[in-house]
């Protein structure tokens, strides 16, 4: 027999979609609580446990339902398995009696058995775009990692929080872990690593700083950190650690508008990736080339490639970065021409990113939907200097000097267009006042044309 247990935080929060859930799974009976910390007693948890029987199931609609930490959890699954109990977390296709879930079981607490288990929950969380969720699964991760004396598993629980922290949008905290996480690298004790997380720790670490530098605004600095992880990764000549660099250096190309790196990139990322039957990074890696098609005058070719790398990395199961990818396909479409389909896919990767918490690149979709505002048949300048003013609201909140630079110049083109040269001059140079670096790449550039037009 099945029974089934549901918990909410406070009364204001709702039990119904948790109800519903666990009995449309077949839960016989369902116990609730509401509450939660250290001191909350659970007595509708203490209920359920005295219900189950040896054979029996105790499900729950998530895992964080069922213990105050990962650690909780983890003793309590061990408890119902000693008691010939099973255990089942529905969203996350958690069972123990799966190869996973026995993972957990036969591990103890800190093995290296343990940590693979827990980045598994992370990364199925991660690549299926619940970004919550991965948060929840990292910080939990990095709880363990800081009980070990191993510096391995902090490095990755630094690395895949900083990782989660970008994609929901906090670029300032990511960008404190991730140098933690390279800070902690030592080359000769964490070699076996790509063993047990499919690539080195080190080297994707330093090139996740590459992400995390652009955005924080040293555009220079994000680029010697890619070329370091390539290097590093071309000298291990581990496969798999080579192409995940490879798009990831193709990701920061494209935050910096250096359309000829990542051409570089991505081409060595998707032809590596075919070579050894990385189906997931060649079908990233596929909609970077689209990208660069369209930025090099091929628009039409480069829709067909971008459509055909999201087919492709949807049959991997991996969403994690679809609103960032529709965000390239819809600056393809614009290239095209093609406005009202652009901007529509740019209202679906909002929407796909309020769904999926995938907020970091918010600030730039709200921009480029001020752009594209304009320039339909009808343009309305009101509402595209409201896109203009949500992106730079956003890129500040989010700590983005990258995208605050973009939706600075945006504004300021707009408001000079209409005579407002002195506001837009004083919006404008305060933000490009600010950087120190990176005065040759295309952003900078462009801000810096706009303010002598407007001086």
């Amino acid at each position: 027999m099945m029974i089934g247990y549901a918990r909410v935080s406070t009364d204001e929060q709702n039990l119904a979609l948790q109800l519903d859930a666990l009995r449309g799974a077949g839960c016989a009976e369902v116990f609730q609580d509401t509450g939660s910390g250290a001191e909350f007693s659970r007595a509708g948890l203490d209920r359920a446990l005295a219900a189950l029987e040896p054979g029996g199931v105790l499900a729950v609609w998530k895992l964080d339902r069922l213990g105050r930490s990962m650690l909780v959890t983890v003793k309590i699954v061990l408890d119902l398995d000693r008691r010939g109990v099973g255990f089942r977390s529905l969203t996350e296709s958690f069972d123990t009696k799966t190869a996973l879930g026995r993972g957990v079981l036969t591990a103890s607490v800190g093995t290296p058995v343990h940590f693979s288990v827990l980045y598994g929950l992370w990364i199925s969380n991660f690549a299926g775009g619940a970004i919550a969720a991965a948060l929840e699964r990292a910080t939990n991760f990095l709880s363990v990692a800081q009980s070990q004396p191993s510096s391995g598993p902090l490095l990755i629980g630094h690395r895949i929080l900083a990782l989660s922290l970008m994609l929901s949008g906090d670029y300032h905290a990511a960008l404190a872990h991730v140098e933690t996480a390279v800070s902690l690298y030592r080359p000769d004790e964490h070699r076996d690593s790509a063993l047990h997380y499919g690539q080195d720790i080190g080297f994707t670490a330093f090139v996740q700083l590459s992400w995390a530098l652009w955005h924080i605004g040293h555009p220079d600095q994000s680029a010697r950190a890619a070329d370091r992880a390539l290097a590093l990764s071309r000298q291990l000549g581990h496969a798999h650690t080579l192409a995940h660099a490879f798009w990831f250096a193709g990701m920061a190309a494209v935050f910096a508008r250096d359309v000829a790196a990542a051409r570089a990139h991505c081409n060595n990322c998707v032809a590596l990736a075919s070579e050894h039957g990385f189906a997931f990074w060649a079908a990233y890696g596929q909609i970077l080339q689209g990208w660069a098609d369209a930025q090099q005058g091929e628009a039409t070719t480069g829709i067909a490639c971008i459509r055909d790398g999201l087919a492709a990395a949807e049959a991997t199961g991996n969403h994690g970065a679809v609103p960032f990818h529709l965000t390239l396909l819809a600056e393809a479409l614009a290239l095209a021409g093609e406005i009202k389909e652009s901007l529509a896919t740019l209202d679906d990767a909002l929407a796909q990113a309020a769904v999926s918490g995938v907020r970091g690149w918010d600030a730039e979709i709200h921009r480029l939907h001020g752009e594209l505002t304009a320039r339909l048949p009808h343009p309305d300048p009101a509402k595209a200097e409201e896109s203009f003013r949500t992106a730079l609201a956003i890129a500040r909140e989010q700590g983005t000097r990258g995208y605050e630079l973009r939706a600075a110049t945006s504004l300021a083109r707009l408001w000079g267009g209409k005579g407002r040269r002195g506001e837009a001059h004083d919006l404008l140079a305060p933000v490009y006042g600010w950087f120190t670096e990176g005065f040759d790449t295309a952003d900078l550039k462009d801000a810096k044309a706009l303010l002598d037009e407007l001086a």
